[in-house]
């Protein structure tokens, strides 16, 4: 496992997610680059906007049947151009959950136990390991609420309670 300190730049999740996931990520660092996405912002911002006040459209369920059944139609037939899917299905067994979590790196301290979110987690024994004192895990919030503790690519089995202060 890792200290946050190793790393030459704390990884946001986002990045976190796409390399877990075998994606390179590109940042788009030239003006010619963010000017195409700001370009096609400007142009829905613009464009969109017009086409609804000529239609009288003034509330969200007509804004939204509009966009989906006559704009984005026109829009696609017009400036899109077909190009072959890059996508690629996911190689190996990747757990989508845990690669979707929230991560954060905690060391456990001298009682086996790790602090997150005004809870107490005890680390049980694993494997033979009784004590994970000094190590770092990584505490994992997945999109249903539930915690997962990670030491390395194990799932380690813990006990919940709250924090005094």
């Amino acid at each position: 496992m890792y200290s946050p300190v190793e790393l030459e730049h704390e990884q946001t999740q986002i990045e976190r997610a796409l390399n877990e996931l075998g994606i390179r990520l590109i940042n788009a660092n030239t003006p010619q680059a963010k000017g195409r996405i700001e370009r096609r912002f400007r142009f829905f911002q613009d464009r969109l906007i017009k086409e609804m006040r000529l239609l009288d459209i003034d509330n969200y369920t007509e804004a939204n049947k509009f966009l989906e059944e006559e704009f984005l139609p026109w829009c696609n037939r017009r400036y899109t151009q077909k190009v072959e899917s890059l996508h690629e299905a996911i190689r190996g067994n990747k757990d989508l959950d845990l690669i979707f979590s929230v991560k954060n790196a905690r060391k456990v301290n001298k009682e086996n136990t790790v602090r997150f979110c005004g809870r107490i987690y005890q680390i049980l024994p694993f494997n033979g390991i009784s004590g994970f004192c000094g190590r770092w895990v990584e505490i994992c919030e997945l999109l249903d609420g539930r915690i997962e503790i990670l030491w390395g690519d194990k799932e380690l089995s813990y006990l919940e309670g709250r924090s005094k202060e």
